[in-house]
C-alpha cells in the first residue's frame, strides 16, 4: 500500500502522535520510558527542534514540536530511529518497535496551539496513568520537565 503524500510545511507547530507495532505497550518500562524521552529531548538540546510539550504512553507517544532545521519527517525519523537503536542496544535484539509513519497535524493558531498542549497532557490522566497532569513522569507537566516553550514564544 503507497503512503499517503505529506506536504511539508516550514515554520510550523506540529502535533504528532507515533504508535508502537501492534500497539504493544513497550513505554510501560520506566527504561524504554526513559529512552524516548531522553531521545525527544535531545532534538531539542541538538537544535534540530522547539519541543513544546510531550506525553509518552504505553503505546505511543504524543508531541508539540516546530523543526528548526529539516522537515517534520527528519525529526520523526531521528527521534524513532535513534529509540529503536537504543531499545535494541540494551535488550540485546533487533526488532522494529514502530508502526509504520505517524500521525500528523499542522497548529493554525494560538486556540488550536493552546487546546492540543492541553489534550497532550491530559491523555496520561485519561489513561489511567496518573491523578493529575503533573504527576506523570513522562510528561511535559511534570513539574521541572524541559521544553522550548519561552524560546519558542520569544520569552
Amino acid at each position: 500500500m503507497n503512503r499517503p503524500l505529506r506536504f511539508l510545511l516550514d515554520g510550523y507547530c506540529y502535533h504528532v502522535v507515533s504508535v508502537t507495532r501492534r500497539r504493544r505497550p513497550l513505554f510501560r518500562d520506566p527504561h524504554r520510558a526513559e529512552i524516548l524521552q531522553d531521545t525527544i529531548l535531545n532534538t531539542s538540546r541538538a537544535g534540530r527542534a522547539y519541543v513544546l510539550a510531550y506525553a509518552i504512553l504505553p503505546d505511543h507517544f504524543h508531541l508539540l514540536v516546530a523543526p528548526r532545521s529539516g522537515s517534520i519527517s527528519d525529526v520523526m525519523k531521528s527521534i524513532k530511529g535513534y529509540t529503536v537503536k537504543r531499545i535494541n542496544e540494551m535488550e540485546g535484539r533487533r526488532s522494529s518497535i514502530w508502526q509504520e509513519g505517524y500521525y500528523d497535524r499542522v497548529i493554525r493558531d494560538e486556540e488550536q496551539f493552546r487546546l492540543t498542549l492541553e489534550y497532550i497532557h491530559r491523555n496520561p490522566v485519561e489513561a489511567g496513568l496518573a491523578d493529575r497532569q503533573d504527576a506523570y513522569r513522562f510528561s511535559s507537566a511534570y513539574p521541572g520537565a524541559e521544553t522550548d516553550l519561552e524560546a519558542y514564544f520569544g520569552g
